[in-house]
């Protein structure tokens, strides 16, 4: 079943393709670049032309235009780390779809997930669970080519995780988990996914 969505949702079929990807998500960036593409061409261009251009797509290009219109709506709400939390969820698939089939020793994924709680850490990327999920949502109909209906029932579906206190995310990884002055504890880590 792993190496099936591997195959079908990444074309990933071996360990050489899997790390490529990983790589890439990490230094790359993933959907994160493209939809700061559209962000900063559509800055650079008058309400009017914005409008004539996202018309132009809706006629033209049904995925392009479902983007643009995503990264228009919700440009200003997402801050400058804009739909990376997606990206990163996806890094995380990909370490642990990797260490499933064998690929991926434990000590290397849990290197890897570090890196990216790094990230969130160290840079302060979101201030709350909502932020977090606001971000990943829109990601990931961007990523998926979704438009503004299915974010809205996602972020229905997503309030539950920061709302009910017997939910994990609040009742095992408060926000912010780690003290921001230091790299992500491992131990730490691992406790507050376990």
């Amino acid at each position: 079943q792993v190496r099936n969505m591997l195959q079908s949702w990444w074309d990933v079929t071996s360990e050489q393709g899997l790390r490529e990807m990983i790589t890439w998500l990490e230094k790359e960036g993933g959907h994160t670049v493209y939809f700061i593409q559209w962000l900063r061409k559509l800055e650079t261009m008058t309400f009017m032309r914005r409008r004539e251009l996202i018309a132009h797509l809706k006629e033209t290009d049904r995925d392009e235009y479902v983007r643009v219109k995503l990264v228009e709506h919700y440009r200003l709400d997402l801050g400058r780390y804009t739909i990376l939390a997606f990206d990163i969820a996806r890094i995380t698939l990909l370490v642990r779809s990797g260490y499933d089939m064998g690929w991926i020793p434990e000590d290397e994924a849990w290197e890897i997930l570090l890196r990216q709680a790094d990230k969130i850490i160290q840079q302060r990327m979101w201030s709350s669970h909502f932020d977090y999920l606001y971000s990943y949502i829109v990601g990931r109909a961007f990523g998926m080519r979704k438009d503004v209906a299915g974010i809205l029932e996602s972020i229905e579906s997503a309030h539950q995780l920061i709302t009910n206190y017997s939910s994990p995310w609040l009742s095992h990884a408060p926000w912010p988990t780690f003290d921001e002055t230091k790299p992500a504890d491992e131990p730490a880590v691992k406790r507050s996914v376990h």
